[in-house]
């Protein structure tokens, strides 16, 4: 279950909605929402699209707060963010990678 800022920041995401709590925040930018933890841009999306990243940072702060948005866009059954054995993952329907700190796709 994620916390409450992060179902805050999430539904701030999914509607285009400026937010900020303590170390996270969404920005509208025309069409474009962006969420971001520390500072960092970990999440993006347009119309149509959405996409997350680590940012380089692989706490369980920023593996929650991407759950969130991933739960929202895709089955949670399927997708989302895990470690194993130190080594952070996304799972997007059943396809794993090995996490790095690029923009992943996710819809």
């Amino acid at each position: 279950m994620a916390r409450q800022i992060s179902s805050e920041a999430t539904e701030a995401f999914v509607n285009g909605v400026k937010f900020g709590k303590s170390n996270t925040s969404v920005i509208v930018e025309g069409k474009i929402v962006k969420l971001y933890l520390f500072g960092n841009l970990i999440a993006k999306r347009d119309s149509k699209r959405v996409w997350v990243s680590n940012a380089g940072y692989e706490t369980n702060t920023t593996k929650e707060r991407l759950n969130s948005i991933i739960n929202h866009y895709c089955n949670s059954y399927t997708s989302g963010i895990y470690t194993l054995k130190g080594v952070m993952y996304i799972e997007v329907n059943e396809n794993v990678q090995e996490m790095k700190s690029k923009m992943y796709k996710i819809k």
